[in-house]
């Protein structure tokens, strides 16, 4: 079996599995005459750190100095840690830290000067960029921005720059400094496919440990195809199994019990709170907690309430691959953050604001809103039933006429006025507004939803 050493960043290559794509681009980018930054971009804990590890052992050379620098919140201290750094690969020079630090000019005449004297180019390494420049100021982040810009675009400086990010900080969408995305050469890291789960297994195990088919499918699911979660699994599945080898034979309800233990060891726990802490908006949080309080797979409708904020945070959620598609709802991907919010994270209530106001009442046919009884007719209480029985979810305007006029052949024959007035009288006797309904809801190109309704049946 391999050794990964987990749960640290891998610098071994021979235990460096898959991602050779990404190595081969950022070979390629590296090579590049024109020098465009090169990000490695992925979610947290992707692999972002060990393929940068790897990176610089394939590229030890003597022409190139490698500064890999720390997190830093202002120009001042990004011009001293890299001057600090060819201090001490060339102490016989004397560098003038006062007046190098005064302006990006300065700046880069003095790495020109010295890199050129020895024949060398400068590789800056910088892990989690994004998140120092969540940490620096509007202004400092601004004055460092510039300053890659400018060193970047000046020809004869030979500094290459090289980066990780998880996700793309505002100050280079929102900022006329953005040219930086456009000079960049991203390398994406995404999740892993069942397939390369798969292969990762028997790469990593061998002939030690074999899967069972739901097993392997569970160990997918949980993980998510995230590598640093799948690896956690795995060490917490393997680790009381290893005095059963020569072969260890895994069934679904021993990967059922470590994906339970999993997120209750330290490490997974950590990167759990520390992912959900920083990493996402309270609207992806309140849809994440949402789907986590049903424990089961949502309609797309159910969770976004077809509100603008909501639909885009689902999006989000979904192409970052933190949920997917199932059979046309929502559900994780990465099984271990649901079983996590189970576990550990209070479960926000329903607002104050989107507890049920409106009862209907079946069993006495009535129809309350608060303390208020409402008088409707028998047809606006058929479609208020209708719509209560599929609260939540969008009813067609077909689905309304089969109801309400069955007397129609086809639904097409409905009015389509006929139907509206019949909405709109509803939604009055309710108190909704026709631009702000808080009841009933029009779902574009779906037809109507209810909401905040109990339904007494």
């Amino acid at each position: 079996m391999v050794n990964l050493n987990f749960p640290k960043p891998i610098e071994d290559p021979a235990h460096f599995f898959d991602r050779e794509e990404a190595l081969a681009a950022i070979s390629e980018h590296l090579k590049n005459p024109q020098r465009p930054p090169i990000i490695i971009k992925g979610e947290r804990l992707v692999g972002k750190t060990s393929t940068l590890n790897v990176t610089l052992v394939q590229h030890e050379n003597d022409q190139s100095v490698v500064l890999r620098l720390p997190q830093v919140n202002s120009r001042r201290e990004f011009f001293d840690e890299v001057l600090s750094g060819l201090d001490l690969h060339f102490p016989e020079q004397t560098i003038p830290f006062e007046r190098a630090t005064r302006t990006n000019t300065a700046f880069a005449t003095t790495l020109e000067q010295l890199l050129r004297a020895h024949g060398k180019e400068l590789l800056l390494v910088l892990d989690e960029l994004d998140s120092m420049f969540h940490e620096c100021s509007p202004g400092e982040a601004q004055k460092l921005l510039s300053t890659f810009l400018y060193l970047i675009e000046r020809p004869t400086l030979p500094v290459r720059f090289l980066f990780t990010m998880s996700t793309t900080p505002q100050q280079f969408i929102q900022s006329y400094l953005s040219p930086f995305l456009a000079l960049s050469k991203f390398v994406p890291l995404p999740f892993w496919s069942f397939e390369e789960i798969r292969d990762f297994t028997q790469w990593l195990l061998g002939s030690y440990v074999r899967f069972d088919p739901d097993a392997l499918q569970l160990l997918y699911q949980g993980g998510g195809g995230h590598p640093y979660f799948t690896k956690a699994l795995l060490k917490t599945l393997t680790t009381p199994l290893l005095n059963r080898l020569p072969r260890i034979n895994v069934r679904k309800a021993e990967m059922t019990q470590a994906i339970e233990s999993t997120v209750q060891e330290q490490n997974v726990n950590f990167a759990l709170r520390n992912l959900w802490a920083a990493h996402f908006t309270p609207e992806e949080k309140h849809i994440l907690q949402q789907l986590a309080r049903e424990g089961r797979p949502v309609p797309e409708v159910l969770l976004t309430r077809d509100e603008p904020k909501q639909r885009m945070a689902l999006h989000i959620l979904l192409e970052r691959q933190y949920l997917q598609h199932q059979r046309g709802d929502i559900w994780f991907r990465l099984g271990l953050l649901y079983t996590w919010l189970r576990l550990w994270v209070p479960l926000e209530p329903e607002d104050a604001s989107d507890r049920s106001k409106l009862i209907v009442n079946t069993r006495v046919r009535t129809v309350q809103i608060d303390d208020s009884t409402l008088t409707l007719t028998e047809q606006e209480y058929q479609l208020l039933l209708l719509l209560a029985r599929k609260r939540g979810e969008p009813v067609s305007r077909e689905e309304i006429a089969r109801l309400l006029w069955p007397e129609e052949e086809e639904a097409e024959g409905v009015p389509e006025d006929r139907i509206s007035k019949t909405i709109g009288r509803l939604r009055q006797k309710l108190g909704d507004s026709r631009k702000n309904p808080y009841f009933l809801k029009t779902v574009r190109r779906k037809g109507y939803m209810l909401d905040h309704v109990r339904l007494i049946d």
